[in-house]
C-alpha cells in the first residue's frame, strides 16, 4: 500500500485513536479491507507494532545511568492505547521508566503546550527542572516554549554531550 492509500486513515480516525476519543480495533476493519490486507485486525497489528520496534539501545542504557544517578525519567510518546500498551508490557518499556505520558492516556498530544503543562504538573515539579529529549523539532520548540530545557535528540546522536552540557552523571553511581 502507498502513503497515498493510508492518507485517510492517518489524518482521520488514527487521531482520534492517538487521544484516546476511538479504539484502533474498531477503525481499523474498513481501512484493511481497502488495503487488501487479508488477516485479522489482531494479526495486522501484530505485524505493524513488531515491524516498528527498534529500540534505541544506547539512549535505553543512557536513562538506566540517569536512573541509577537518582533522576526520574519519564516516557512522553504520542501513541494509540494498543501500541501504548505494546510498548510497555512486550517492548519492556514500563519497567525502564518511572512513568509514562502516552497521548491516548492523556487526551493530548505533542507539540500542544496543554501537554507539557499536564506533564509537568503530574509529575510535580518546576519547568526549568525537566529536560525533554524528542526526535522531532515542533516538541523541542513546544516544550522550551513551557520553560522546558529541551533538545532535539535523533538516534545515533551522542548522549555523553548531552550527560555534560547538563552535569548529569558526574555524581551518583
Amino acid at each position: 500500500m502507498t502513503a497515498e492509500e493510508t492518507q485517510p486513515f492517518f489524518t482521520g480516525p488514527f487521531v482520534e485513536c492517538l487521544l484516546g476519543k476511538a479504539d484502533l480495533r474498531d477503525k481499523l476493519p474498513q481501512y484493511l479491507e481497502a488495503w487488501k490486507w487479508s488477516g485479522t485486525v489482531d494479526e495486522f497489528l501484530k505485524f505493524w507494532f513488531e515491524s516498528d520496534s527498534d529500540l534505541d539501545s544506547p539512549c535505553l542504557k543512557f536513562i538506566e545511568k540517569l536512573r541509577a544517578n537518582g533522576f526520574r525519567c519519564y516516557l512522553a510518546s504520542t501513541q494509540e492505547q494498543h501500541r501504548a500498551a505494546y510498548l510497555e508490557s512486550q517492548m519492556g518499556l514500563g519497567n525502564r521508566f518511572d512513568g509514562s505520558f502516552f497521548s491516548c492516556r492523556v487526551g493530548l498530544r505533542k507539540p500542544d503546550p496543554a501537554y507539557f503543562r499536564l506533564v509537568q504538573s503530574r509529575i510535580g515539579v518546576e519547568p526549568e527542572q525537566i529536560l525533554f529529549l524528542d526526535d522531532r523539532e515542533a516538541n523541542v520548540v513546544a516544550a522550551e516554549g513551557v520553560g522546558w530545557h529541551a533538545m532535539q535528540f535523533r538516534r545515533g546522536d551522542a548522549l555523553d554531550g548531552i550527560a555534560a552540557q547538563f552535569d548529569l552523571l558526574s555524581h551518583g553511581a
